[in-house]
């Protein structure tokens, strides 16, 4: 997967969310309704989802791989200017981040495989 463009449309800094998102990929196909949130573990990316009946919100689409939900967040994140700890929305389980930066130096962290949700 190439992710060729990254839109960021930043919101007021009163509420959770901090910035709408879109990706285009390969040149062909865009993504929106993408939102950059920061919650109680730090900013974090939400696929498009919706509502349900049940007052849940589900994804209505998702990268299948880690390997692309990865570079998705990535590629949001970077160009939203942070690097910091995800939350995995489709499953609501918390991603421990793999590196951190403190004092402009990058710390890598052990992330379990079990821990990880897909």
């Amino acid at each position: 997967m190439n992710i060729t463009e990254v839109k960021i449309f930043k919101l007021d800094d009163s509420g959770a969310t901090k910035a709408l998102a879109s990706i285009t990929i390969n040149n062909e196909f865009v993504v929106g309704g993408m939102k950059v949130l920061d919650g109680k573990n730090g900013l974090w990316v939400a696929m498009p989802n919706r509502k349900n009946k049940q007052d849940e919100y589900k994804d209505i689409c998702f990268p299948i791989t880690r390997e692309a939900r990865e570079q998705i967040i990535k590629a949001v994140l970077d160009k939203f200017g942070v690097q910091d700890s995800v939350q995995d929305t489709s499953r609501n389980i918390i991603k421990p981040p793999s590196r951190e930066i403190h004092d402009n130096k990058e710390v890598e962290f052990d992330v379990k495989e079990e821990m990880l949700p897909f």
